[in-house]
């Protein structure tokens, strides 16, 4: 019987890494973990984004068939007061309108949406978690002072007679946009700006107006009151106050997935677009302004 003396040499000699060799692996390790954490990163808001787009899509059909079932009338939008927990409440903001043909709060908030607020302690502000804002702009860098949007904002006294926007004010429903993406997060990071927004007075977070009007403030233009502006890529970047959420080209609109946003279309169709694409230049080219609703 052959001892273990007798065995050929390369079976006696123990295999192992040397120190250089585990530095050299540990080195490989270290750059494909580089190489593809970004990727995994990416895939993963891809995937939110995807399941963002799914969201505002179903929002925008259910405002379509809430046209559909109200004369081809958009809904209208009380702000400042209501108590989303009772149905006279909800039946004030959009999100309370077209939550019959949803009947699921859920779809109001985008995955990539960070904020955790949760209202109040009591649960009596907390609303509904929004991700996604109308378009209820009013008043345009050409037009002051008319409703040009979709979803038209007003005092929750008057809203018994505010009429809505109809569809067929809207002429090119295929290239006007109806919700935008604004998420909570953002809006709260500059919360002083809005007297209206996080969690104020039961109104669900994120029910804001976009109002290009707003781009005055660049000009140290007094603005009309409230909302928030648009997206405008022509719009100076210079101040400090550029780099605040809803003062620079981007203008209210959150853009977390990879720089685009998701947007729906007055005519139902959904479409992840970079914000300024929406309104590149509010003055010089203002056909190409998709929160003029009414433009020719």
């Amino acid at each position: 019987m052959k001892t273990s003396s007798n065995l050929p040499n390369y079976f006696r000699h123990r295999v192992a890494f040397t120190l250089i060799e585990l530095l050299v692996v540990i080195a490989i390790i270290a750059i494909l973990a580089a190489i593809l954490f970004p990727v995994f990163a990416q895939a993963r808001e891809k995937a939110r984004q995807t399941s963002c787009l799914s969201n505002i899509k179903q929002l925008g059909l259910s405002v379509v068939m809430y046209t559909q079932d109200y004369d081809e009338t958009f809904p209208v939008h009380a702000y400042w007061e209501g108590n989303w927990n009772t149905a006279e409440g909800k039946s004030a903001y959009w999100q309370g309108r077209v939550l019959p043909y949803i009947k699921n709060l859920d779809v109001f908030r985008c995955p990539s949406d960070a904020d955790a607020s949760k209202g109040t302690a009591d649960g009596s502000d907390a609303g509904a978690r929004v991700s996604y804002a109308f378009n209820s702009v009013f008043g345009t860098d050409q037009v002051q002072g008319e409703m040009r949007g979709i979803i038209m904002a007003t005092p929750a006294w008057n809203l018994g007679s505010a009429p809505g926007q109809t569809v067929s004010a809207v002429r090119r429903p295929a290239e006007s946009i109806m919700l935008g993406e604004q998420h909570t997060g953002d809006v709260a990071s500059n919360v002083s700006r809005w007297w209206w927004g996080e969690s104020s007075n039961s109104t669900p977070v994120n029910s804001m107006i976009f109002q290009t009007l707003l781009d005055a403030q660049f000009e140290n233009v007094p603005p009309l009151f409230g909302g928030m502006p648009g997206p405008n890529g022509a719009r100076d970047e210079t101040t400090p106050d550029s780099k605040k959420f809803g003062w620079g080209k981007n203008g209210a609109i959150s853009a977390k997935h990879s720089g685009f946003s998701n947007f729906i279309f007055a005519d139902g169709h959904a479409k992840a677009m970079k914000p300024i694409q929406t309104n590149p230049d509010g003055v010089n080219r203002p056909d190409l302004n998709m929160w003029d609703a009414v433009r020719q």
